[in-house]
């Protein structure tokens, strides 16, 4: 917030000096009084040259001496104190300006900078109340009116803010300033009929004002009047080509009209003008992972890697496109320079954790799942993580004891509750299961996997097939694309004697997935009931091609081939 104040001001202080919008004409060279002493006039002229050179040690040293000869001059505290903004030293200026205003309490180029100066503090009551004082005292000094209208407007004073700033332009029909503030009060409020009659004013009075070309881009993009708002974005970065900000600003509204390539357009600029800008390469790698060009957006950020070693974020995007490209062992090294870098990155940790799981390099995940939780206890993802990494073990009394682990801090967590019903499914303790699925669905009525995985497990054993049929039909009003839950849907059929049904649901399910042993399974139990041995032995056949993806279904499905062999050669014995 502060810091859009200090932005408001620092435009406010250059418009008011380039357009001359207040009644006095700013002059280059201002001696401190009519009559100064020799002396201290001599050191001013030394001070203002120093620091129109940009030397502000000898400025600071001159002005300090011509204090000494003149120590009653309210101009030379007020061009020290301006000097001592410049350099960083706030609190003196502070100090200084202070002091000056109680001995000259009416000394309006004093107060105004006090103002500035608590501004840049925070200290915005105190800010506030200057302004006041100013406009009390010089009811026409437009730069009081525009200060006290931004920072009413900051603390969202929006009334307070327009009432002002309409009283400045009764006094100043033309001040541009005030119009151009007026549309961007009315901007955050939403109001952007009004925001865009203000600014449209303020681009008549004044058709090189870049500012208000862009904000008047920002209200047609909040009305989303998109190619309007890019026209005027434009018109700002003709202005001004070296605006990356308002280049950025039209890349983004290029990728909400789906341009990507006037995006990326936008944004090669900004990395040709700004060669050390790498934030423009990660939004551009970005966009390449939208558009799935998943190389470019590697080199991207290969690009800024090189450029910036120890930037996590740019190792946590590269290791993240690598992890999709399945290029695993890359991405773990990626994963883990982000984690030597930032210890507590709790997603670097899940990440490098599911990458050994990819890799069946389960210990080290196991490892690393303890380690976060060595100093992360309060996140219920790594709990389920670390079990399900314990279930691809096989080690089903450590998943179910992480697992009572997280339930004990997160009772009502759906997705813990539910992997422990997997856990008593593994463990075949099926009382158990059914409970603890029903009590996930009481948890969350919507949890498409237990209300899957209950209806599935009634349908399996041959019971409750009305409710099962009920449960697996509202899981698949959640996901109605699931392979898994259409398969489960032809499984309940199965059981009901409904084959045709269940022929048309698994072989819808067989199109979305197509690498599931379980299906294919499925599919020949069906096709051998209604007699069709031939496509039965094929869609077995099927199911061993998978077979590693499902305990125990190569011995099951063998012995169903045999004995479906066996029968055939039974019946064509003489």
């Amino acid at each position: 917030m502060v810091n859009k104040i200090i932005t408001i001001i620092a435009l406010i202080t250059l418009f008011t000096i380039s357009a001359c919008v207040t009644p006095t004409k700013p002059v280059a060279f201002e001696p401190p009084v009519s009559d100064p002493p020799k002396e201290a006039y001599y050191y001013y002229i030394l001070a203002y040259e120093a620091e129109i050179n940009g030397d502000w040690e000898d400025a600071l040293k001159y002005y300090k001496l011509a204090l000494e000869k003149d120590p009653a001059s309210t101009y030379l505290k007020t061009q020290l104190s301006y000097l001592l903004l410049r350099i960083d030293k706030i609190d003196d200026a502070i100090k200084i300006m202070e002091d000056t205003v109680k001995e000259n309490p009416d000394y309006v180029p004093a107060l105004l900078l006090l103002g500035e100066l608590y501004t840049s503090k925070k200290r915005l009551n105190d800010a506030v109340a200057i302004y006041k004082k100013i406009i009390e005292i010089a009811p026409d000094k437009a730069e009081a009116y525009l200060f006290l209208g931004a920072l009413y407007a900051i603390d969202k004073k929006y009334d307070n803010s327009i009432e002002l700033l309409k009283q400045l332009l009764a006094i100043y029909p033309d001040n541009v300033m005030a119009i151009y503030y007026l549309g961007n009060v009315y901007v955050d409020q939403k109001n952007y009929q009004e925001a865009i009659k203000h600014l449209e004013k303020a681009i008549e009075l004044r058709p090189t004002f870049e500012a208000s070309y862009v904000l008047l881009g920002f209200a047609y993009e909040g009305m989303e009047k998109f190619d309007k708002a890019a026209e005027n974005y434009k018109k700002a970065i003709e202005l001004n080509p070296h605006n990356t900000d308002t280049k950025e600003r039209l890349a983004r509204l290029y990728i909400k009209q789906k341009s990507p390539e006037k995006a990326l357009e936008q944004f090669r600029e900004i990395g040709r003008q700004q060669p050390d800008n790498m934030d423009a390469h990660i939004k551009m790698a970005l966009i390449y992972v939208g558009e799935g060009q998943f190389e470019k957006a590697v080199e991207e950020l290969r690009l800024v890697v090189a450029a910036m070693p120890e930037d996590p974020k740019a190792r946590y995007y590269l290791g993240s496109i690598l992890e999709e490209m399945g290029k695993y062992n890359e991405a773990i090294e990626q994963f883990k320079v982000v984690i030597a870098l930032e210890p507590n990155n709790l997603g670097g940790f899940l990440h490098l954790g599911f990458l050994y799981g990819k890799l069946d390099r389960f210990e080290e995940a196991i490892k690393l799942y303890e380690e976060v939780l060595s100093f992360e206890t309060k996140k219920p993802e790594v709990y389920i993580y670390l079990a399900l990494t314990y279930i691809q073990r096989k080690n089903y009394s450590k998943a179910e004891e992480t697992l009572k682990k997280g339930l004990a801090i997160f009772p009502m967590h759906d997705e813990i509750n539910f992997n422990l019903a997997v856990v008593y499914e593994k463990t075949r303790r099926l009382d158990e299961m059914f409970a603890q699925l029903k009590k996930t669905i009481e948890i969350n009525p919507k949890h498409a996997d237990a209300l899957n995985y209950l209806g599935y497990s009634y349908a399996d054993r041959g019971i409750n097939l009305d409710e099962a049929f009920d449960l697996v039909k509202k899981a698949l009003e959640i996901k109605p694309d699931s392979g898994y839950i259409i398969d489960s849907l032809g499984w309940v059929f199965f059981k009901k004697g409904l084959y045709n049904d269940a022929l048309r649901e698994l072989k819808r399910a067989s199109e979305i997935v197509k690498d599931d042993p379980v299906i294919y399974e499925h599919l020949g139990d069906v096709y051998i009931s209604i007699s069709n041995k031939e496509k039965a032995e094929e869609e077995w056949n099927k199911a061993l091609k998978f077979h590693e993806k499902e305990e125990g279904l190569k011995e099951r499905v063998e012995e169903k081939i045999k004995n479906l062999k066996l029968k055939t050669q039974k019946q064509g014995t003489p």
